[in-house]
C-alpha cells in the first residue's frame, strides 16, 4: 500500500495559536494551493545556485561551498546539490579534500518534494593519488524499500536492500530543506519545534528544526538581523558533527544565507556565509544522468 504523507509534528509556537500546530495535514488537504505557493513564492523560476565561503577556527575563507537546484528535463524532476571545496593552506592540508552532497527528487501534486535519491562522495587528492568515497541511497516508496550502496574508486563495496517505514513518508535532508523553504512543514514561527522524518545511510531517523526568537538570534552574533534563524538536529555522520547541530539563517526568500555547523571532527565549529546568490542557465539534466557511487551500474530503480 502506498504510504501516507509524513506527519512532520511540530509544537506550538509562542505566539502562534493553537489552530496552526498539525502543518503537514492541513497543507496536505490544501495541496493546489500550497503547490502554487511553492511555485510563486520560494522556488525559482529557473536554476538558482548560491556561493558561500567556509571559514574554521581562526579562518574565515579555507573552503569554498555551493548550492544549487537544477532541473531535469522531465518535468517536476529537480536535483541539489551542495559542495564544499578547500582552498589555499587548508587544500595543501587536507589534500584538496572536496565533499559533495547530492539529491534527485520529483515535485508531486501534494506540493512536495518527494525524494528519489541521495548521494554523498567525498574526494581527496588529484590524479593518480585521487580517492572517491561515496555512499547513496535509492528510494523506491512504491515498493517500500531503499537500496544502500557505498563505493570506493568507482567501485562497488557494499549493496543492501531494506525496508523504508511503511506508516509514513521519509525526507533525505535536501528534499527536506527545500520543502521546509517552500513552507510544506508549516510556517517557521519563533517558538515552533517541527520534527521530520528522515532517512540516513544507518536508517530511519529526524530532523529536529527549532525556529529561534530574535532574542535567542541576537546572542549569535555570527548572523545578521532579520530574517529566520533555525536551530537543527540530524544525524551526525552527515556533516562529521559531533550531536549534529547546525544553525541556519534563512533571508527573505529563504535562500541559507549562514550557516554554522557545531563541533565537526571534534575540532571546532565551521562557518558559512553566502557571497552571491544567482540563477544560471544549463542543458536540463536527463534522468540517466542522475550521479551514482558506481556511475552506469547503480540503476536499481525507475524513475
Amino acid at each position: 500500500a502506498p504510504v501516507t504523507q509524513a506527519p512532520v509534528t511540530q509544537a506550538p509556537a509562542a505566539q502562534a495559536p493553537a489552530a496552526q500546530a498539525p502543518a503537514a495535514q492541513a497543507l496536505a488537504a490544501q495541496a493546489p494551493a500550497a503547490q502554487a505557493l511553492a511555485e510563486t513564492a520560494y522556488l525559482p523560476a529557473g536554476n538558482e545556485r548560491l556561493e558561500y565561503e567556509v571559514g574554521f577556527l581562526w579562518f574565515d575563507r579555507l573552503a569554498d561551498g555551493s548550492l544549487e537546484l537544477e532541473r531535469f528535463a522531465d518535468a517536476g524532476h529537480f536535483r541539489a546539490k551542495l559542495e564544499v571545496k578547500t582552498r589555499g593552506m587548508a587544500a595543501l592540508f587536507t589534500r584538496n579534500r572536496r565533499e559533495r552532497y547530492e539529491a534527485h527528487f520529483v515535485l508531486g501534486s501534494d506540493g512536495y518534494f518527494h525524494s528519489r535519491s541521495f548521494v554523498t562522495r567525498r574526494f581527496k587528492g588529484k590524479g593518480d593519488s585521487l580517492t572517491d568515497r561515496g555512499k547513496a541511497l535509492f528510494f523506491d516508496a512504491e515498493a517500500g524499500e531503499v537500496l544502500f550502496q557505498r563505493s570506493e574508486n568507482g567501485r562497488l563495496t557494499e549493496e543492501i536492500r531494506r525496508e523504508l517505514p511503511q506508516q509514513h513518508e521519509v525526507f533525505d535532508f535536501l528534499s527536506a530543506y527545500w520543502n521546509l523553504r517552500l513552507g510544506m512543514f508549516g510556517p517557521l514561527i519563533p517558538g515552533t519545534r517541527m520534527v521530520i522524518p528522515s532517512y540516513t545511510f544507518k536508517g530511519a531517523a529526524e530532523i529536529v528544526v527549532e525556529v529561534l526568537s530574535p532574542e535567542e538570534q541576537r546572542d549569535l552574533s555570527f548572523f545578521p538581523e532579520g530574517g529566520t534563524l533555525c536551530r537543527l538536529y540530524l544525524d551526525e555522520e552527515v556533516f562529521q558533527t559531533g550531536g549534529g547541530k547546525l544553525y541556519v539563517w534563512f533571508n527573505d526568500k529563504r535562500q541559507v544565507g549562514s550557516a554554522i555547523a557545531v563541533d565537526v571532527l571534534g575540532l571546532g565549529d565551521v562557518r558559512g556565509a553566502m557571497t552571491q546568490a544567482k540563477s544560471f542557465e544549463a542543458p536540463p539534466l536527463q534522468l540517466e544522468e542522475r550521479q551514482r557511487p558506481i556511475h552506469i551500474e547503480a540503476a536499481p530503480f525507475e524513475p
